[in-house]
């Protein structure tokens, strides 16, 4: 930090200028002779003079210079440019005239201009360096004006990742405040409080947390023994999921379920691997009918939200199985196919889909199990009539 001129030595400065002063005049007497006729003493020119006064002046003040630093501005004083600046009231700089620095420059006024020329140069930084304290803050006070305008060819605004996933889980918080975690989520304020209730602003996209697998082919599954579930299709109905976030994970599937054979019903299930789920689970499930009938297509539809932890890697699977063992029986998945001349249009030959669907929500930073309602179909007793055991389905 630079050191602030001391009256002392502000004192030896004056009197050496008081010096020269007196000096400058003895040396101006030499231009005209001794008794104002003669020429008792040399002769100089005036420009000698002046050039050996200027001289003198220069070097007293150039030695005090290296000595003594100009104190910075403080109230009341005039804005040092390349020095610290330093007051104990509001600063304002106001002006009503034309700002036409850059084309892209707001047409109004224009107080303070921060232009960066230089490369990871800034324009203008402010910095609030104590509690609730604000580096810039903006008003937009009459109709149609704004508290803050952005431009930028790379980026209108940046902010800043924190070194954690999640939102904020200390100090105080007011509505609207705004933060952007590790993972690149922005989670905004809506309620204050310390730390506050934030809510993360949907990160969404195809592959980023909307993840679909559809096939129109039919599938069979002979000999089943009733209890062990076996992928659908391990290569075209599964699911590779690394979530950038932490999420709630909305898992469905879709399809037509039938039996060539009379006396068995299909179960349908939904199946993760991976993180908390270990080498694998059903996690939900449901039993289509029509054991009395053959070829007969039933619609069945699962579906669950499971929590998922940002950067593990999880994977889901359609699987499937009868209800009892199936020697001999064969059960079959997809119907169709689609006659041509189909009203309407579709296409000839196909079978109806079977789809793996997944949708990702951005939840806390440690997503748990959705507390399951009392009344959820998973808690009916052994005892509850057959109709509800097959229409209900089992949750993790």
């Amino acid at each position: 930090m630079k050191e602030k001129t001391r009256p002392s030595e502000i004192d030896t400065l004056l009197q050496r200028l008081d010096a020269q002063e007196t000096e400058i005049q003895r040396l101006s007497a030499l231009i005209e002779p001794a008794d104002g006729k003669g020429h008792d003493s040399p002769v100089r020119s005036r420009r000698d003079v002046l050039r050996l006064a200027g001289a003198a002046v220069i070097g007293a003040a150039g030695a005090a210079a290296l000595r003594v630093v100009p104190a910075a501005a403080a109230n009341g004083s005039a804005i040092l440019v390349g020095a610290s600046n330093t007051g104990t009231t509001m600063t304002q700089l106001i002006t009503t005239g034309d700002s036409s620095f850059y084309s892209q420059a707001p047409t109004s006024g224009i107080g303070v201009l921060g232009v960066a020329l230089g490369t990871n140069a800034v324009g203008v930084r402010a910095f609030g360096d104590a509690a609730n304290s604000i580096g810039i803050q903006g008003y937009g006070f009459v109709a149609g004006s704004v508290g803050g305008w952005f431009t930028g060819d790379r980026a209108p605004i940046t902010l800043i990742p924190a070194g954690a996933a999640g939102p904020p889980i200390s100090t105080a918080h007011a509505r609207g405040d705004l933060w952007m975690d590790s993972a690149g989520i922005v989670w905004a304020c809506i309620t204050a409080g310390t730390p506050g209730v934030f809510a993360p602003l949907q990160t969404g996209g195809a592959n980023i947390s909307h993840f679909v697998k559809v096939r129109h082919q039919q599938y069979s599954l002979p000999n089943s023994n009733g209890k062990t579930w076996v992928d659908m299709d391990a290569t075209n109905l599964v699911q590779v999921i690394t979530p950038a976030f932490n999420a709630q994970a909305v898992i469905s599937v879709s399809t037509d379920l039938w039996t060539a054979n009379a006396g068995f019903n299909q179960d349908i299930g939904i199946f993760i691997s991976g993180g908390a789920y270990g080498s694998g689970t059903i996690v939900a499930w449901k039993e289509s009918g029509g054991s009395a009938g053959t070829f007969s297509p039933n619609a069945a539809f699962v579906e669950t939200t499971q929590p998922l932890v940002a950067g593990t890697a999880y994977t889901i699977k359609v699987r499937w199985k009868t209800n009892k063992p199936a020697s001999g029986a064969t059960i079959f998945a997809g119907a169709g196919p689609l006659p041509a001349g189909s009203a309407g249009g579709g296409v000839t030959g196909q079978v109806s889909p079977t789809r793996l669907a997944t949708h990702l929500v951005v939840d806390v930073p440690s997503p748990s199990v959705l507390t399951i309602p009392a009344n959820n179909p998973s808690a009916i007793p052994p005892a509850a009539p057959a109709f509800q055991r097959k229409t209900g389905r089992m949750l993790a």
